[in-house]
């Protein structure tokens, strides 16, 4: 997403005299996202549904935000040859990749391009963020098109039969669970994997964030059930969370290890 897009979204909130916490909580979207979205920091649009409801919110003209998200997910190499096949520049609604995008010249050139290259017997997984073996950070890919990234890694298959379809990777941030990974590595959970006692999880929180530690559920004195998040890093404190605020765990099921330094 370019920081063009963030910043006409930002325009018409100020012109509007709208709160980042009030679009945020009328588009249905966190306000650290909208935050990201409106400084250019963030690489892929919104899901459409989302960018409907933020072009209703700030006045845009239907299909506004859409159609330039649409463009902005389409590879850059792509645009090149859709603008060469469709003899037109980019000149709004009515450009000629538009035309190209919407006749069907889109997936005509991806088959092109991809035409001559041999399947590769790995699932693609998409890298969606870094996550933090130091402490919880802000999850940055709430909203984002269902498995579309950046980056994607392969994933063998054999994930509870297959490759599970939801699975995702991220890249280790900080230290807490070295000496087993470190920063730099790319990790790759499974939702579908089932959670055992001590797994090393990616756990997201219910106020958006997220962290990467051994999981242990059990039960407090209170009789309340809790979640004990344990470092593999002797230096970091063990963080004790009731469950209730937690909204996914998922196991990690392999890594690509950073040589880095080696």
């Amino acid at each position: 997403m370019s920081s063009t897009y963030g910043q006409r979204i930002r325009k018409a909130r100020v012109a509007r005299a709208l709160s980042q916490d009030t679009l945020a909580e009328t588009v249905g979207i966190s306000k650290a996202y909208l935050s990201l979205i409106e400084n250019g920091h963030l690489n892929n649009p919104p899901v459409d549904e989302k960018l409907l409801k933020l072009e209703a919110a700030l006045g845009f003209q239907k299909g506004d935000l859409l159609h330039e998200a649409h463009l902005a997910r389409t590879p850059k190499d792509i645009r090149a040859v859709l603008a060469t096949l469709a003899g037109g520049t980019q000149t709004g609604h009515g450009s000629g990749l538009d035309t190209a995008y919407l006749s069907g010249v889109l997936q005509k050139a991806v088959e092109a391009r991809t035409a001559n290259v041999e399947p590769v017997r790995l699932a693609a997984v998409p890298v969606i963020n870094r996550v933090s073996a130091g402490g919880p950070s802000e999850f940055s890919d709430l909203s984002h098109p269902k498995a579309e990234a950046d980056e994607y890694v392969g994933c063998p298959k054999g994930i509870n039969g297959d490759t599970d379809p939801d699975a995702f990777a991220a890249r280790v941030s900080g230290d807490s669970m070295f000496p087993k990974y470190t920063a730099g590595d790319v990790v790759i959970f499974s939702p579908a994997a089932t959670v055992r006692e001590g797994d090393d999880c990616y756990v997201r929180l219910e106020d958006g964030q997220t962290t990467f530690k051994r999981v242990y559920f059990q039960t407090a004195e209170d009789g309340s059930e809790v979640a004990r998040l344990v470092p593999r890093n002797a230096k970091y404190d063990v963080r004790v969370v009731p469950v209730e605020q937690i909204t996914g765990v998922y196991r990690a099921v392999y890594r690509y290890q950073s040589l880095a330094g080696d």
